[in-house]
């Protein structure tokens, strides 16, 4: 039964893309549920994992502390819930709390904890990686270079289809945004996708290096391209970044460990892979987004922009004295309503996530930000969060939340970790994001403590977990997707398994017994 949990665990994983596909999340498919197909397709397929768990391991001789896990999750979920009754807002409706909602995002969190803990308690190998890693970059790496050269993909920054593909970033150029280039084939969110080949980026180079032939060369080649047509930061600068990772580990191995040959064919390999990618950035669809956000920050922040913004400012500010409040009210959401795109704020924020007409003051307070500020969407999502915390003034939302469903219908605010503490408090942050970070200190402790964890693969599985636990705190829309967190899960659970191994193996006889009871209590 373990051998057929392993082969149903593996082919889980390898499916994911596939379970990620923009049109499942889009109507009519989207309305067939309360919830989006994919999901519960997921979660049905972690009960059969599960199923088969309970017949290939006794519950009972699981460690205390799996128990300790979900007794404590339980009593902050009764708590989470609790706290999340007192909530006031501004806005009618408090943006729409839902118990089940709640509950089904806790579910949908804890499905990837839980294939991570089976991965780690599988007999993974180092072949069983390479064919899943394999398989996900020709997936994925090769639907977005096929879509993109077809102008079939989506693009990264909308809902629509690409107006130009690969060629037109050297040919007719002028004629094309960052909007019409940037594409990330048929998938749900460009961020998700970065941040999967981010994550895959150190494994696939390892399986390279360990063996250069043609297929891998191909998966070599079309990974950095694939990343490169998404055209965010996370996916670009990410690749390179991986890439000057795992060369400095590789190095490290080589002349230190002496446990792997750098030879001359992977010198080689770096070197045209990164200069490749330099000289590519600039024709880039992630470089003409920069200067272009650049070019507008510039013509906004000129002498003669902010003066007209200041002259505004001045005349609502004339015309609100000697007013009462509730005339002045009036005043501000009048101003706002008729200047807000004037001052460059989005439309989806003013008009639909947090009104202006409930708050005109905090609107009003935004207007007066440097232009710079105001165009930084997570600085915008940062104060609404702040200023419904003040509004709703309550010390225990910093431990419970103000709860995921409310947050996910004000919007999506795209800083991982932030956005848990946020949404279900530092508890919850810890209870749900904070294992993949402990299992990454645990295991990266013991590399740094013990020549014997010190093997190639160890070091570029723990740079894909490290490089994407970065990524997610910095950009976001990675933890929250079950598309990231299952291949992580999958990634981190492989290098616990080989740690354990590790440990086993190298441990005296009469403790590798103690040991080998342990383990099998995990």
């Amino acid at each position: 039964m373990q051998a057929k949990l392993k082969k149903v665990l593996i082919l889980f994983i390898m499916i994911q893309p596939l379970l990620d596909i923009y049109y499942w999340y889009v109507p009519p498919v989207s309305n067939l549920l309360p919830f989006a197909v994919p999901t519960i397709i997921r979660i049905l397929l972690v009960f059969v994992l599960f199923v088969m768990f309970l017949r290939s391991y006794r519950l009972r001789d699981q460690k205390w502390w799996v128990y300790t896990y979900i007794a404590v999750l339980g009593i902050y979920f009764v708590l989470h819930v609790w706290n999340a009754g007192f909530f006031q807002s501004v806005v009618p409706g408090n943006f729409k709390f839902s118990v089940v909602g709640e509950l089904f995002y806790v579910v949908r969190m804890l499905l990837p904890l839980f294939t991570m803990f089976l991965f780690s308690k599988t007999d993974i190998t180092e072949d069983n990686i390479g064919t899943v890693v394999k398989t996900l970059v020709a997936s994925i790496s090769g639907t977005i270079i096929v879509t993109n050269l077809t102008l079939i993909s989506i693009s990264s920054y909308s809902d629509h289809l690409i107006h130009g593909n690969f060629f037109n970033w050297f040919v007719n150029r002028q004629y094309f945004s960052f909007y019409d280039l940037a594409s990330k084939g048929i998938f749900y969110f460009g961020n998700t996708t970065s941040g999967v080949l981010l994550l895959l980026t150190p494994v696939m180079w390892y399986y390279f290096l360990k063996k250069p032939n043609l297929w891998n060369a191909i998966l070599m080649g079309i990974l950095p391209l694939s990343m490169f047509m998404i055209g965010t930061k996370v996916a670009t600068l990410g690749f390179v970044a991986a890439s000057v990772l795992v060369l400095c580990f590789a190095l490290f191995h080589h002349f230190v460990m002496k446990n792997f040959q750098f030879k001359k064919v992977h010198a080689i390999s770096f070197a045209v892979v990164i200069l490749l990618s330099l000289a590519l950035y600039p024709s880039s669809p992630s470089f003409s987004r920069a200067a272009t956000d650049d070019s507008v920050a510039s013509v906004r922040e000129s002498d003669e922009a902010i003066k007209k913004e200041q002259v505004k400012i001045a005349a609502l500010e004339k015309s609100m004295e000697g007013k009462n409040a509730s005339e002045q009210k009036i005043l501000k959401e009048k101003f706002i309503l008729k200047n807000y795109k004037k001052f460059h704020l989005i439309k989806r924020f003013v008009i639909k996530r947090y009104p202006y007409k409930y708050d005109p003051d905090f609107w009003y307070s935004v207007m007066k930000w440097p232009a710079q500020d105001r165009t930084n969407n997570r600085l915008i999502e940062n104060a609404m969060l702040n200023r419904i915390s003040t509004i709703n003034n309550r010390k225990l939302d910093k431990l419970f939340g103000i709860t995921y469903t409310r947050m996910n219908n004000l919007f999506n605010y795209e800083r991982d970790f932030f956005s848990q503490s946020y949404s279900m408090g530092y508890i919850g942050m810890i209870l749900l994001l904070g294992p993949y970070v402990a299992c990454f200190l645990y295991a990266g402790v013991l590399w740094v403590l013990k020549k014997k964890y010190k093997t190639f693969l160890n070091s570029v599985l723990l740079s894909g977990v490290g490089i994407i636990l970065i990524a997610a705190a910095y950009s976001g829309n990675i933890m929250d997707f079950l598309f990231a967190t299952f291949i992580l899960s999958f990634l981190e659970g492989s290098l616990l398994h080989f740690m354990v191994k590790i440990k086993k193996d190298t441990a005296p006889k009469h403790a590798a017994k103690a040991l080998d009871s342990s383990t099998k209590s995990m």
